[in-house]
């Protein structure tokens, strides 16, 4: 449950590190960009096996969809695979899919999203987003 925006404080008090890292990183001389030129639409974290793919960076109507699978061997804190989270257009919603084994034996990402396919027991489960707003299978595996 989100907490009411009216109780949130955001300042040097609470959150003081938050403030030091604005001005360490702050880009000075440089004029604001949109983030979208740059930033990916689409990260893949190998460590934690997380996946975001994201529409566009435009205004509160983008959509993020996020799917954790879990962290691996190689990572120094386990991660529980979690479900698929998608928000967008004012609404965060989750789907209780959990994937569960090795790391993604397929991964692509392009301008209009991407796709992973995990291994479980007796094949292939895959996942994939499709921002492209054309009809068709763009990503069959």
């Amino acid at each position: 449950m989100e907490p009411d925006p009216a109780t949130r404080i955001y300042n040097s008090q609470s959150q003081p590190m938050q403030l030091v890292s604005a001005y360490v990183f702050w880009p000075w001389g440089q004029s604001a960009r949109n983030p979208g030129e740059l930033l990916p639409r689409g990260v893949h974290d190998r460590i934690a096996r997380y996946f975001v793919f994201r529409n566009r960076w435009k205004d509160d109507r983008d959509v993020v969809v996020s799917a954790l699978l879990g962290s691996g061997p190689q990572g120094y804190k386990r991660l529980a695979g979690g479900p698929i989270m998608v928000w967008g257009l004012g609404i965060r919603t989750q789907f209780p899919v959990k994937f569960t084994g090795g790391a993604a034996s397929a991964f692509e990402m392009d301008a209009f999203g991407g796709r992973f396919a995990v291994p479980v027991r007796g094949g292939l489960c895959s996942f994939a987003v499709d921002f492209s707003g054309r009809p068709g299978c763009r990503w069959c595996l």
